[in-house]
């Protein structure tokens, strides 16, 4: 006859299922006994879970979803590529392609750089940075106490330095969310989940705008700077045109006898250098107005196709999900402390 599996044999590796059985079966007389425990495991367990609300509460998410136009380089500019030239306009070394997009949204510069953005939070004008750095471990550090964010971070000390690196670690490790739900499909998301949704909301779309104009500032650099050099020559053969003009009447007011042209030399020569001046200003004018147009029509590859508006989604537990969790876990503790410790 088969002998009943005893406490000892649960400490063994393999115990089959049936054998399991037995054992409660064996021992439902001690749980029988015992029914006090477990229900007192069971109401403890049922308050201790409904008391994490107080540390857990249910967090809001303030969810975009974005748009990524992946734009792939075309033959010349792969061909020009291969001789160290760069022949692509947007999205330099393909920054805003892919997974690389979503690891941009978590880089160092790009979090605290939308961490010392000015928002207005119930009612006042705080840097982000200032409200969620009380919420990272150990800023009550009394050598944090002096800690003063600014906007211009040159304005730091190693100490708010060191605050903000923090910050940022918090923020990227708790806060934000990234993740390409579809691989074949240029949509991403980017969330914040935050206890207070209005916190979460303002710290979303500072990084979007902080991304975005990141974007606009390494795309468009080329086509600026030529705009400025543009802009700047035009300036300056409008110039040499005025003072050719001026020149040209200057030399006609002297009213010389048409008999006399060596007379009529400087007026000539100024007469030349004007319509010398008008033909190359009016070429620079023309490639002025396409550089305009050329900056203009730079647009960021992130577009924001839904953007969170309260009420928010809200994630984690909700109380009576603690409770119910708390009250099983105390039952099921109940049951072994019986087990293991009510004799018979």
């Amino acid at each position: 006859m088969k002998e009943p599996i005893t406490l000892a044999d649960l400490s063994k590796a393999e115990i089959s299922v049936g054998e399991v059985i037995d054992f409660f079966s064996k021992n439902l007389k001690k749980i029988i006994k015992g029914k006090w425990y477990i229900l007192t495991f069971a109401i403890v367990g049922s308050v201790l879970g409904g008391s994490l609300i107080l540390y857990k509460s249910t967090k809001q998410k303030a969810q975009y979803i974005l748009a990524v136009e992946e734009v792939s380089a075309p033959a010349w500019a792969s061909l020009l590529a291969q001789f160290g030239l760069d022949g692509s306009g947007n999205n330099p070394s393909g920054v805003f392609q892919g997974e690389s997009l979503l690891s941009l949204f978590k880089t160092r510069a790009m979090v605290e750089r939308a961490l010392l953005n000015k928002v207005n939070y119930k009612g006042s004008e705080v840097l982000l940075a200032e409200v969620l750095f009380r919420e990272v471990k150990g800023s009550a550090n009394r050598i944090f106490k002096e800690v003063e964010f600014s906007e211009d971070r040159s304005n730091h000390s190693l100490v708010t330095d060191s605050a903000l690196f923090l910050t940022y670690k918090y923020v990227v490790d708790e806060v934000i969310q990234t993740e390409k739900p579809e691989k074949k499909q240029g949509f991403i998301n980017l969330a914040c989940i935050h206890r207070d949704g209005e916190l979460a909301m303002l710290l979303s779309k500072a990084l979007i705008e902080t991304v975005t104009t990141f974007y606009i500032e390494v795309s468009t650099i080329k086509a600026r700077t030529n705009l400025r050099v543009l802009t700047l020559e035009s300036d300056s053969v409008q110039r040499e045109l005025n003072d050719a003009l001026n020149r040209v009447a200057v030399q006609t007011d002297l009213n010389f006898s048409p008999m006399r042209q060596t007379l009529r030399t400087e007026s000539n020569r100024a007469s030349v250098d004007a319509q010398l001046a008008l033909s190359i200003y009016s070429e620079i004018v023309k490639n002025l107005k396409l550089a305009e147009i050329a900056v203009r029509k730079e647009t960021p590859l992130i577009t924001v196709i839904e953007a969170p508006q309260f009420p928010l989604e809200r994630v984690g537990f909700g109380l009576k999900e603690l409770v119910v969790y708390g009250m099983f876990a105390g039952l099921f503790g109940g049951v072994l402390f019986v087990l293991f410790q009510v004799k018979e």
